[in-house]
């Protein structure tokens, strides 16, 4: 399970099951963490390890069954890559401006986001995102719904 899961991969596609209350996380999460940490992302999404469960993790922000409960109406473009089109994420690279316009797709989210779920211990948490964070989380969000960059490419 710790192979990235690359596109076209299908599993890309699919809606992820909610997590059950109380389920062991461990394992899928310290993966999330250590493939997010070996090709330097921001954030990543378990499908994006092959586990078909909404699990996301933003920087060391780990949030299961995020879900986002409020937006703002204001919207921002912003540059974006995915750790599943490498195109987009020069692996090794921790210098984003090493890549060109080109190679990352232009995305309008939501300036301003407010996100509730579960940390890994299953308390409830609460996080709010502004601007490149709050990008990421939607970013993460969107892949637990089967959504990838390819969607904002057609856009």
């Amino acid at each position: 399970m710790s192979q990235l899961v690359l596109w076209p991969d299908p599993r890309l596609r699919e809606t992820c099951a909610e997590v059950r209350e109380d389920t062991d996380c461990s394992e899928i999460i310290d993966t999330l963490l250590a493939v997010q940490e070996e090709h330097h992302g921001l954030g990543i999404a378990a499908p994006q390890i092959g586990a078909m469960v909404r699990i996301i993790v933003v920087e060391d922000l780990i949030i299961i069954n995020p879900r986002i409960v409020k937006a703002s109406s204001q919207m921002c473009w912003v540059w974006e890559g995915c750790l599943s089109f490498p195109e987009t994420c020069p692996k090794y690279a921790q210098d984003m401006s090493m890549l060109r316009d080109g190679d990352r797709v232009r995305v309008r989210r939501h300036k301003r986001v407010k996100v509730e779920g579960f940390d890994r211990d299953w308390k409830p948490t609460v996080t709010k995102g502004c601007d490149w964070k709050g990008a990421c989380l939607q970013h993460e969000i969107e892949h637990l719904d089967g959504v990838t960059l390819a969607d904002h490419r057609r856009r």
